[in-house]
């Protein structure tokens, strides 16, 4: 841990209490926009759920005042961090699965699920050229 930084979670139950807490934050502000539907263009909003992601979780932390981010926890800076490996990793997949599942019931663009997780439908292509030689039968 690098000197004169006093660790903001003491315990990796306490990261993780703070994740439960972004959980809750995610289920109670859905993303809302403001949009015009119907031949009359009447005025609604609508709203849809966000998405549980490890980026959000950090931005959730940034903006109430609770840390900037989790570089040296998810890092083990100087090897300070080891206990909070395990729960890091217990994060990211919830994040991964929630990410993935909603992807695939339509809730999120598939495409961006699949960028954001690392995924990808890769073709390679053999790009080698052979000569044919023709030769006379006859």
């Amino acid at each position: 841990m690098p000197a004169g930084q006093p660790k903001i979670f003491k315990t990796p139950e306490e990261l993780f209490s703070k994740f439960k807490e972004y959980l809750e934050w995610v289920k109670a502000n859905p993303y809302k926009w403001h949009d015009f539907v119907g031949k009359d263009a009447e005025e609604v909003w609508k709203e849809r759920q966000r998405p549980i992601t490890w980026s959000g979780f950090e931005g959730w932390l940034a903006s109430n005042d609770i840390a900037a981010h989790l570089g040296h926890y998810e890092q083990n800076t100087d090897e300070g961090y080891a206990e909070f490996l395990p729960t890091i990793r217990a994060i990211k997949r919830i994040c991964s699965q929630d990410v993935i599942d909603g992807a695939l019931a339509g809730v999120f663009n598939q495409n961006i699920a699949a960028r954001i997780e690392g995924l990808a439908d890769k073709k390679e292509i053999d790009k080698t050229s052979r000569k044919i030689k023709f030769t006379d039968a006859g």
